[in-house]
C-alpha cells in the first residue's frame, strides 16, 4: 500500500466518522430538545427560588434597620429566676473563689447593648 492510498483511506475514514457523528447528533434531536426543555424549566424554578430568597432577605434587612433605629417596640427584659437548694447537713460545699464570674470566664451583659460586655 502506497503512501497516497494510506492517506486517502485515512481521509475517507475521518470523513465517515465526522458524517456519522453528525447523523447521530441529528438523530438524537428529540432527546436534545427534551434535555433543553428540562434545563430551561430547572433554570426558571431556580430563578423563582432566587427571587423569593432575595425578597426574604430584603424583608429581613428592613426588619433589622427598624430594630436598629428603635422604631419597633423595645424588647422586654428577660427575667431569670434562680433557686438555690440549701446544702445537705453534714456535706461540705466547695468554696467559691472571691469573684466567681471571673473564675468561670463569664462577663455580665446588659440587655440592649448588642451583647458586648
Amino acid at each position: 500500500m502506497s503512501r497516497e492510498m494510506l492517506a486517502a483511506a485515512v481521509l475517507v475514514w475521518l470523513i465517515g466518522a465526522l458524517v456519522g457523528w453528525c447523523v447521530g447528533w441529528v438523530a438524537r434531536g428529540d432527546q436534545n430538545r427534551a434535555w433543553h426543555r428540562s434545563l430551561a424549566r430547572r433554570l426558571d424554578d431556580t430563578r423563582t427560588q432566587l427571587t423569593a430568597a432575595l425578597e426574604q432577605l430584603e424583608d429581613a434587612y428592613d426588619q433589622l434597620e427598624d430594630a436598629r433605629a428603635g422604631d419597633g417596640e423595645a424588647p422586654s427584659r428577660a427575667v431569670v429566676h434562680v433557686r438555690l437548694v440549701p446544702p445537705l447537713p453534714g456535706v461540705a460545699s466547695p468554696a467559691l473563689p472571691a469573684a466567681p464570674g471571673r473564675a468561670l470566664g463569664a462577663a455580665p451583659v446588659v440587655p440592649g447593648d448588642g451583647g458586648q460586655p
